[in-house]
């Protein structure tokens, strides 16, 4: 299931964190994303 959510931040700190840029939807704005393992 897709979620997504607002940040306010440098997108380096969330590449640091495993997220990857998605797409650019405007000027210094992306969707990034990130791939989580499902929990037992």
């Amino acid at each position: 299931m897709p979620a997504g959510f607002l940040y306010n931040g440098a997108l380096s700190t969330y590449e640091k964190l495993g997220f990857i840029r998605d797409r650019e939807i405007g000027k210094h704005r992306w969707v990034v994303t990130r791939v989580v393992e499902p929990g037992r």
